[in-house]
């Protein structure tokens, strides 16, 4: 199965996802294996700080995550993708190709996405600073039929909008799964580079 939450930068996507991933593990006996853009680069041996954020850069991207994914879930794990998706078809052929698929849209207004960006991206973006950012001079298409749609902004706490998300896919996960080799190995990866070195491996003999 493969749960994709794709929203705005900023949204929550990856507190999210990370909050799920340790339920999922605490509560089943299911390995949930995380993946997002920096993952994939990892995976892929790129580690390089400036990343091209193009249309066709982005599109690349969210390929590659969903290759990724489709490696895992034909291998029987359960995926949480966190994604800044923008481009239709992928959403749309993502219904087609996994096992079971959950479309989670998180949703804030861009005054509360900006007033949670530390880094002041949505800021320069609107100042005209920095180009190719998906808000102002990239339109961020608004998912069509998502199986599940979140508002971030409101008064529930991040805790609170997982708990929505694992009841509404629990009984889909893979309950059979009970890899706990995996589930130690990826609960106590130090950083990012062990965590892709892990999943790296996972998906090395489908041809990942």
């Amino acid at each position: 199965m493969v749960i994709w939450l794709v929203g705005m930068s900023g949204v929550g996507k990856t507190t999210i996802a990370d909050i799920l991933f340790k339920k999922i593990s605490k509560e089943t006996n299911s390995n949930a294996i995380p993946i997002d853009g920096d993952i994939v680069r990892l995976i892929d041996g790129n580690n390089k700080k400036e990343t091209s954020y193009s249309l066709e850069a982005r599109y690349q991207n969210a390929k590659r995550i969903q290759e990724i994914s489709l490696a895992l879930d034909q291998s029987g794990e359960d995926v949480i993708c966190s994604i800044l998706c923008i481009f239709p078809d992928i959403l749309k052929e993502n219904k087609k190709i996994f096992s079971n698929y959950y479309e989670v849209f998180l949703e804030a207004s861009l005054a509360e996405l900006e007033r949670r960006d530390i880094k002041g991206l949505y800021e320069s973006a609107r100042k005209g600073e920095i180009s190719d950012f998906v808000g102002y001079d990239i339109e961020f298409p608004i998912p069509k039929a998502p199986n599940i749609h979140l508002k971030t902004d409101q008064n529930k706490t991040a805790k609170e909008l997982t708990t929505i998300i694992y009841d509404e896919i629990y009984h889909d996960l893979n309950l059979a799964n009970k890899n706990t080799d995996l589930k130690s190995r990826l609960s106590e990866a130090r950083n990012a580079i062990d965590y892709a070195a892990i999943v790296s491996k996972l998906i090395k003999p489908l041809g990942g």
